[in-house]
């Protein structure tokens, strides 16, 4: 008989109970055949997704994004002689920044002949100003004396032609007054005189008296006709010379008139003179300060031209021309990688030999800037357009980037194995891809994993790069882990 301690009685009674007897005992419960199924659903899933499943292999690089550059040529834009060069090749410089020193001999040639012809042009006009002055002087006293000359007839004429005037004028009237009166008495006489000759004339026919009387008085009778013709005649000629007199002071007047306009004529002629004198001065003093224009110039020109700079910023490819050989405008001086303006940004990545090796044009790639969060913001999409065929040189990097110490940076891979064991530096491969723009971004990017940051990509940002490079099933993964616990191949 079993031993019923080690069961509860509640369990026999149940199990001693007829109505009972029907029943199956319950050997597990419905949540442990849940969680056998759900467990097993897992397994199966697994062991399905460990070899349908695909896990990404990714790559990491550093990289930086810049602008694609071009080559420019170097050219002289001055005539001169090569004195040095203040840049190496491969050395990258800023715009402005000084190339070579030149002796522009033919600038200096220049200013030499304007500083001699500055002064003999001084010399000159010195000869000149005195030699005018002298002229000057002389014109101003002669037309100074004839001023005072008019002045003094202009001031005689004013002063006395109204007093001749009325003087002679009074003198003919008094003349002819007298003679007025002496016609007027003649003409009074005259006809007693022909009475008494007619008189005398009767009593000589009659013998009344002697012949010698009526000659006497035929005389004095024909005397006084002759008289009052005389004075008839003077008192005409009276008149015309009161219109003489007249003309001769309307002829003064205009005199006067001609010697104002003489006079205005004479002050005309030294504002001339002066006028005259003055463009001269000005004339010269405009050639001398053309000519020290022309000189501060040439100065200008020869401290501008005395260096040849660099037009934009960029790297020094090569140079053509050697110390002491002469430039003319246009001349190659060399050549100078620039960095396209108006390209937009490309990136550059630079993975380990074994990595980069991997790396196929076309491949998608992740560029995510150092200033930015990878795990709030992922990268910036991108494919793969270029892959160097080779390991990179860090001369390559430096031309490319523009500076020594970010190309060191970008060459210096992740740690490895053998770097850790003292094996060397390995080589590093050159990756260039292509940025997928965005409208809809304010950095105006495509990001993985959000809209991204709130700020502008500019060039010469430096990244971290990763690109897929395959997808494997995860059976891929475990089957290396089994051989090396198996030792099974």
């Amino acid at each position: 008989m079993f031993n019923r301690g080690i069961f509860r009685k509640e369990a026999l009674e149940r199990l001693s109970t007829p109505e009972q007897l029907d029943q199956l005992p319950q050997v597990t419960g419905s949540m442990s055949w849940l969680f056998l199924l759900t467990l097993s659903g897992l397994i199966v899933g697994a062991f399905v997704w460990s070899f349908l499943g695909r896990i990404p292999v990714t790559v990491e690089g550093k990289g930086i994004l810049i602008r694609p550059k071009h080559l420019l040529p170097l050219q002289s834009p001055i005539s001169g002689q090569l004195v040095s060069w203040k840049v190496q090749v491969g050395e990258c410089v800023k715009q402005d920044a000084i190339l070579a020193t030149v002796n522009p001999s033919d600038l200096k040639q220049q200013l030499q002949l304007s500083q001699e012809k500055l002064l003999n042009l001084k010399e000159q006009r010195q000869a000149a100003n005195e030699l005018s002055q002298q002229r000057l002087t002389l014109e101003t006293e002669n037309l100074l004396k004839s001023r005072q000359n008019l002045s003094q007839q202009l001031q005689d004429a004013n002063a006395l032609a109204p007093k001749l005037q009325q003087e002679e004028i009074n003198a003919i009237r008094d003349k002819q007054t007298s003679l007025q009166e002496q016609l007027v008495n003649a003409q009074k006489i005259a006809p007693l005189l022909k009475q008494n000759l007619a008189r005398i004339k009767a009593l000589h026919e009659e013998g009344g008296v002697q012949t010698q009387s009526l000659l006497d008085a035929e005389r004095n009778y024909y005397a006084a006709q002759e008289s009052i013709a005389t004075l008839t005649a003077q008192l005409t000629q009276l008149k015309v010379e009161e219109t003489k007199a007249q003309q001769n002071y309307r002829d003064t007047l205009a005199n006067i008139g001609t010697l104002e306009q003489q006079l205005q004529e004479l002050a005309t002629r030294q504002k001339r003179l002066d006028q005259e004198e003055l463009n001269r001065v000005n004339q010269q003093d405009q050639q001398v300060q053309e000519i020290s224009r022309e000189i501060d110039r040439l100065k200008q020109q020869i401290v501008d031209n005395s260096t040849v700079r660099s037009p934009t910023n960029g790297c020094i490819v090569e140079t053509t021309l050697s110390i002491g050989q002469v430039l003319h405008p246009g001349s190659q001086l060399g050549t100078m990688q620039v960095e396209g303006r108006e390209a937009p940004l490309i990136g550059v990545s630079y993975f380990a030999v074994k990595d980069g090796k991997l790396v196929q044009p076309g491949m998608s790639i992740q560029v995510t800037p150092d200033t930015v969060k990878r795990q709030r913001f992922g990268g910036i999409v991108g494919k793969v357009k270029q892959v160097s065929a080779f390991p990179i040189t860090k001369e390559g990097v430096t031309l490319l980037v523009g500076n020594p110490e970010v190309a060191a940076s970008l060459l210096t891979p992740q740690p490895t194995t053998e770097q850790l064991s003292g094996a060397g530096t390995v080589g590093m491969i050159e990756v260039v891809s292509e940025l997928q723009r965005s409208d809809t971004t304010v950095s105006g990017w495509q990001w993985s994993s959000s809209q991204g940051p709130s700020l502008q990509i500019t060039s010469n940002t430096t990244v971290t790069s990763r690109i897929t490079v395959e997808e494997q099933a995860p059976i891929a993964f475990v089957l290396p882990i089994l051989r090396d616990w198996t030792g099974i191949y």
